[in-house]
């Protein structure tokens, strides 16, 4: 494999830094695809600007494949409609400009994969929801997701192209976890809401490696949904983090109401129960490695 380059756009985010040592230990050629070089990365990067759609085209000499994973955070900063707007657009245009320029050039990678979220699906209750459900775009993320899946869509359809609709990403380095963690050392579990929301989580090691078998597996294509198979409700979520750390835990309820003014429109997504189902990786060969909440908290916990 060592002479397969795979391009990462966004490369340096909490996902990309891992994928790209991950692949590159598995022996790819790592390319990243930045706006701003940065000393402590040791793959290969190349300057882009999808927004003034400038990019230096010897990242895209000889890629065998293409990873998608740009876009701003979406939990860093309360959402004010100057942050959702640089949400979206970091998300729509990156995804446009890197398809623009590979069906431009007439550059033909062996695959593509882009990033979506399970945001696309809404507040769905206790519906257990596949890759074929209903998109309803009811609200910022769903209609951000919808508009960001159609943009991968104007790709050369003989590309071997996949969508990760990824689920709540587990990580000490980021993401719901890592900003759980420190009111769980106090023996605190926060619960929003009535706590009966169901998340749908994944340990980041899983999702690298559905990226890693996306690659590798050749039948693989389309729309998939990167959670695991053992969903749980928030309240749940909250106390088995503070189990893992401590034995003795208290439950505190967060309000809807309060939830949302301390953290805007954005504490909607913590309040939104999404039953995701993964039954298309498992069928097609995908096999999880941390399956279950406990598990998966007690390795990158302990």
């Amino acid at each position: 494999m060592k002479d397969k380059i795979i391009l990462i756009c966004g490369g340096s985010g909490m996902i990309g830094a891992s994928l790209s040592d991950y692949l590159t230990q598995s022996g790819f050629n790592i390319r990243i695809l930045t706006r701003q070089k940065k000393s402590s990365t040791p793959h290969e990067q190349f300057l882009w600007n999808p927004y003034k759609e400038e990019i230096n085209d010897k990242a895209l000499e000889n890629v065998y494949g293409v990873i998608n994973l740009a876009g701003a955070s979406i939990g860093s900063h309360r959402w004010s409609q100057k942050r959702k707007i640089e949400i979206y657009n970091s998300r729509i245009l990156s995804t446009r400009f890197i398809i623009k320029c590979i069906n431009a050039k007439s550059i033909q990678p062996n695959l593509f994969v882009s990033t979506s979220a399970i945001g696309i699906y809404g507040n769905r209750s206790n519906e257990i929801i596949n890759e074929n459900s209903v998109l309803p775009k009811e609200d910022f993320l769903s209609k951000l997701c919808v508009d960001w899946e159609d943009e991968v869509s104007r790709l050369d359809k003989n590309i071997r192209t996949m969508i990760l609709r990824i689920g709540l990403v587990l990580s000490t380095e980021d993401g719901l976890l890592a900003k759980s963690i420190l009111p769980a050392k106090f023996f605190l579990t926060p619960v929003f809401g009535n706590g009966k929301q169901i998340y749908s989580w994944i340990h980041m090691q899983d999702l690298i490696n559905i990226f890693y078998w996306m690659i590798t597996h050749e039948t693989a294509h389309g729309v998939y949904n990167a959670v695991s198979i053992n969903p749980v409700s928030q309240a749940a979520f909250s106390i088995q983090l503070s189990k893992t750390i401590h034995k003795y835990i208290m439950s505190f309820h967060i309000p809807a109401f309060l939830l949302k003014l301390i953290i805007g429109e954005f504490g909607n997504s913590l309040l939104y129960s999404q039953h995701i189902d993964c039954k298309k990786l498992i069928s097609e060969g995908f096999e999880f490695t941390y399956p279950t909440l406990p598990g998966a908290l007690e390795q990158l916990l302990n």
